[in-house]
């Protein structure tokens, strides 16, 4: 996409509120970092799940163009979508999208389904 650039993190909280890079909290809250592009390119983000190990999305989330704290941080509660996947370990990368094409953050860590309940 020629300009567009990706944060180099995707972040969640675990459940004690420890900040870990690139990862998915057992609750399922996703932590990200929005383009540099945010404002200007963007027009959309989208959660690109995958099995762990593998290069093939399974399974794509809508989760539009949020508002952006001053931090360029964004928190995403994904649970209930994750827990539609079968039992097994996944990651997820997030993927700023616009007319001219995408562009995707680094893969989180790998993480299980089913999440752990609040």
């Amino acid at each position: 996409m020629g300009n567009m650039s990706f944060g180099d993190e995707l972040r969640v909280h675990s459940r004690r509120g420890t900040q870990l890079a690139v990862v998915v909290s057992p609750l399922g809250i996703l932590d990200w970092i929005t383009s540099p592009d945010h404002t200007t390119l963007v027009s959309h983000y989208e959660a690109n799940v995958r099995a762990s190990g593998s290069e093939t999305t399974i399974k794509t989330k809508y989760l539009g163009k949020p508002g952006a704290s001053n931090s360029t941080q964004v928190f995403s509660n994904i649970a209930g979508w994750l827990n539609e996947l079968p039992a097994g370990s996944y990651t997820v990368k997030v993927v700023a999208v616009n007319g001219n094409g995408s562009t995707a953050s680094n893969v989180s860590n790998t993480f299980d389904v089913p999440l752990i309940p609040q």
